[in-house]
C-alpha cells in the first residue's frame, strides 16, 4: 500500500517493478511506460510529484516502492 502524497511529496522514491504488464490495460502499461519500467526486477529512482504518484496509483499492485 502507498503512502499518502503528502509524506512522499518531493521524497526520493525507488520503483521496483514486481509483475508482468502482458495482459493490463493501455493505461497500466502507459503508466509502467510512463515510469521508465521495462521490465520485472527493473528499479527506477524518481522524485515523487503529482504526475508521479498518479501513475504509481494506477500501477500500485506492479510495483514496490521504497523512500531512498
Amino acid at each position: 500500500m502507498l503512502l499518502k502524497f503528502k509524506e512522499l511529496e518531493n521524497k526520493s522514491i525507488i520503483v521496483e517493478q514486481t509483475g508482468s504488464q502482458f495482459g493490463k490495460s493501455k493505461e497500466q502499461q502507459g503508466s509502467l511506460k510512463g515510469l521508465g519500467l521495462r521490465g520485472i526486477g527493473s528499479t527506477v529512482e524518481l522524485k515523487c510529484t503529482k504526475d508521479i504518484y498518479g501513475m504509481l496509483l494506477t500501477v500500485s499492485h506492479l510495483v514496490k516502492v521504497n523512500l531512498k
